[in-house]
């Protein structure tokens, strides 16, 4: 009976390990689809993927962790909470409690709520009404406590106390905006000075878990993004930016004085300083947004500009600057010397009529046009008046000026 009962058990135990291994693929296969899944976006195959995973193999955290953590980035705590409970009760793995301790915070937080006024204020000023609103965090939080000070502090002394000192009257108009993607809120408060013509900005990243602020890796990373893409978009979302409205054919790009400012302020905006000027925050879609200086042409040198990085118009060539023109000199000074003698109708040893002294044409010097970038050769028309006596001196000059391309002449100073 014991030499039956051996071979028997040995088939068992071949049979139950060949049982494991095909249990440890099936979960692996649906772990790895519910990854491939969620890294494409298609968070609702993600979470079949996953839930089958752990149906499969209810011992494995890894599972719990990743659909635990998927339930937070869509907003939705309660099956978090659940699922994490779930992972609890099967692996007694600490990684999971500390996540289910963090989701029933989330669950217990009034989202519809989590930022509200913490003051408002309305006026009428000499040409429009304004409206002014402080926001505060609506979480019991010392972290969040202090930042709300802050923020109250800074916008009701530096706006509207100053303002009503000055002017009797609020001239500014605030506002904010607010979204939480997973357990990050992101506020943007907006200050409008409409006298001045001026927008200001202030960025607040916040774990709604501890009342930390969220770094800007730590931001651009929740997102996927290394910095150095990160500042790849933004450059391309300044750049861009600052293109809109222009196209390489405007007439106002004939002029090179135009043309070396316009290209200076586009190096300003896309400069490594500048790019590292913007402040990134999430909107309610969970896409990442920016705010920015954008150099200006008129104005202000710059303004602060609000931007979504997933969602902007790309200009190709968006670094290159336009082309400053050159312009040939086909005329000699010679031949311009000439062009002058006969705008004057002069001929070497004619007299001024009014004194009866010797004319002369003489060159004076080249100068470029700022505008045009043109070279003009410069001659003026001189006679001497009472030569020969102690009040002798030259006569108020008589000027033109050649342009070297086309050989044209004008009395007008080019500009």
């Amino acid at each position: 009976m014991k030499k039956l009962l051996l071979p028997f058990l040995l088939i068992i135990a071949i049979g139950l390990g060949a049982c494991s291994q095909n249990q440890e693929a099936q979960w692996q296969e649906q772990y790895d689809l519910g990854i491939r899944y969620l890294s494409e976006g298609n968070y609702e195959e993600a979470i079949i993927a996953f839930t089958t995973a752990i149906e499969i193999d209810p011992k494995m955290s890894e599972t719990y962790l990743a659909l635990g953590n998927l339930y937070i980035e869509l907003g939705d705590y309660e099956a978090a909470a659940k699922i994490l409970e779930q992972g609890v009760s099967n692996t007694n793995d600490t990684s999971l409690q500390e996540l289910l301790d963090d989701v029933k915070k989330l669950v217990s937080i009034d989202f519809d709520n989590l930022v509200s006024d913490a003051f408002s204020y309305t006026d009428a000023g000499e040409s429009s009404s304004f409206e002014y609103h402080i926001p505060k965090i609506n979480i019991d939080d010392a972290a969040i406590a202090q930042l709300n000070q802050e923020i109250y502090a800074g916008l009701e002394y530096d706006h509207i106390a100053s303002d009503i000192a000055a002017y009797g009257f609020a001239d500014h108009s605030a506002s904010y905006q607010w979204s939480v993607n997973g357990s990050i809120l992101s506020l943007v408060t907006k200050t409008d000075d409409t006298m001045a013509a001026w927008t200001e900005y202030s960025v607040y990243n916040i774990s709604i878990l501890d009342g930390t602020e969220i770094t800007d890796e730590e931001l651009v990373s929740s997102v996927g993004l290394s910095m150095d893409d990160y500042y790849i978009k933004v450059e391309q979302a300044l750049g861009s930016k600052y293109w809109e409205g222009w196209d390489r054919a405007n007439e106002q790009f004939q002029n090179n004085s135009f043309c070396e400012m316009f290209n200076a302020q586009l190096e300003n905006t896309i400069s490594q300083e500048n790019l590292r000027k913007a402040l990134p925050y999430l909107n309610s879609e969970g896409q990442l947004c920016i705010i920015a200086p954008i150099y200006s042409m008129a104005g202000a040198d710059y303004y602060y500009h609000e931007l979504n990085l997933s969602d902007l118009t790309l200009i190709p060539d968006y670094k290159y600057g336009v082309e400053i023109q050159a312009h040939a000199i086909n005329i000699s000074q010679e031949e311009a010397y000439q062009i002058a003698c006969d705008y004057w109708d002069f001929t070497p040893g004619d007299v001024a009529d009014e004194t009866g002294f010797e004319l002369f044409v003489s060159y004076d010097t080249t100068i470029t046009s700022q505008n045009s970038g043109k070279t003009y050769y410069c001659y003026l028309l001189r006679w001497m008046v009472d030569a020969g006596s102690d009040t002798a001196h030259l006569s108020t000059c008589d000027w033109v000026y050649i342009d070297a391309e086309s050989g044209e002449c004008s009395f007008e100073a080019p500009k």
